[in-house]
């Protein structure tokens, strides 16, 4: 049998809960702003939270010097009451009133720029998230929603007051208006870090999402704050970080950390980037003008972005294995080349070129065209790599070990196929 609600308290708080000016105070207060409820004709004050988080309801009791039986659990809510006159004015007085859904507005100085009262708020009417779209990926979010715009602006100003970050306020119709923000990647980590960093007070589940959202990104909760602005100077324009990733070096990034592309030169990125943000001041929707600049930029893609060492080509009608690169030019408008390195019928011989041919790109060696290497006679098997491939790398500081495995790899191949 389910428990009988009461919803009427005249159990006393503490003297001086809610109106004292301490950090646990304003966390509090920024949850009342959420997920609080003020009486229109009483003294009466409720938090309710699903109850999965009844341990932090019981939390807030014990803030407020409530027994613990004060604090109910239902079937799928839990929530504590009391009545207090005084806080009750003081609340007001901060913008925690009765039907504040869609009027709510933090009205004290002392709030306003308090990060344990946003955190509160957050903790109450946000989410802290991750997203895993494969195993070999993580994102994580932060987000949060209110019926006031103006409580949702005052946050965005906190916000980018402490960060410099700039939030965007999207509208979501449903009954009524509600207004939402969402950040993710390094953004929403260094808002994660703002909020919860050293923070006793706030929800268990959350803190542990935004310490594994710190550790993603190489730093701490209570560390140093990660550094967000793009490494190129150049606005929502990044390096990319991934080791794979060699030709598309600079990472266009609109609202919401949306990836636009990849580009070889920053000249193309900052092209891209503003076609980007011109499209969408008309209006046009974000995954529009995604594909809109994609589809212009697209002869400045290089080829053999994600190609593995083993991809190489193979002609049915000759019967042969194709290994080639491809060059980029540097020059907008102008597109590259591929350069053929070598055909065989020995899948095995063309990987091994294929592998070592492309250590050679990455350090900086340009191939000439077939008939270019024939006539200078200095390439091993059938003019395929520089004889004297090996220094090239290691001048390059390839490591030692790693050139010593690709020639061993490539002589063990050469000697099978002659022997």
């Amino acid at each position: 049998m389910l428990k009988k609600r009461k919803t009427r308290s005249t159990a006393k708080i503490r003297h001086g809960a809610l109106i004292e000016k301490t950090d646990e105070a304003a966390y509090w207060l920024g949850f009342l702003m959420a997920d609080g409820t003020v009486a229109s004709s009483t003294n009466e004050i409720r938090l309710k939270l699903g109850i999965k988080d009844f341990e932090h309801v019981k939390k807030f009791g014990a803030y407020l010097g409530l027994p613990l039986e004060r604090c109910k659990d239902y079937e799928k809510e839990a929530l504590v009451t009391f009545s207090d006159k005084k806080v009750k004015h003081a609340l007001i007085r901060y913008g925690i009133g009765p039907q504040k859904t869609f009027s709510a507005e933090v009205k004290s100085p002392h709030l306003i720029n308090n990060r344990f009262f946003w955190a509160g708020f957050i903790d109450g009417d946000g989410s802290l998230h991750q997203d895993i779209p494969n195993e070999k990926q993580i994102r994580f979010f932060i987000s949060a929603v209110s019926g006031s715009y103006k409580v949702m602006s005052q946050l965005k100003d906190f916000i980018f007051t402490e960060t410099k970050i700039a939030l965007t306020i999207s509208t979501v119709q449903k009954e009524s208006p509600n207004y939402v923000f969402s950040l993710s990647g390094k953004k929403a980590v260094r808002v994660i870090q703002l909020l919860y960093f050293d923070n006793p007070y706030a929800l268990a589940r959350k803190i542990e999402i935004a310490r594994k959202a710190a550790i993603r990104y190489e730093t701490e909760l209570d560390g140093e704050t990660i550094d967000w602005e793009t490494a190129t100077g150049h606005d929502h324009i990044w390096f990319e970080k991934n080791p794979r990733v060699i030709n598309r070096p600079f990472r266009v990034v609109g609202p919401n950390d949306l990836h636009i592309g990849g580009f070889s030169t920053l000249e193309i990125a900052i092209s891209a980037r503003d076609y980007f943000y011109r499209l969408i001041a008309q209006n046009i929707p974000f995954q529009e003008a995604k594909t809109k600049v994609l589809k212009r930029f697209e002869e400045y893609f290089p080829k053999s972005y994600y190609a593995k060492e083993s991809a190489v080509g193979y002609d049915k009608k000759r019967q042969l294995y194709i290994c080639k690169l491809y060059y980029r030019t540097q020059i907008p408008g102008k597109k590259g080349k591929d350069v053929y390195i070598l055909e065989h019928v020995n899948k095995q011989l063309v990987q091994a070129v294929n592998a070592i041919a492309k250590n050679l790109r990455q350090v900086g060696y340009v191939y000439e065209g077939r008939r270019a290497r024939i006539a200078q006679g200095s390439f091993l098997y059938e003019n395929s790599i520089p004889e004297n491939w090996k220094n090239i790398l290691i001048e390059n500081e390839l490591s030692v070990e790693k050139v010593s495995d690709l020639e061993d790899t490539i002589i063990a191949i050469w000697k099978e196929i002659t022997s």
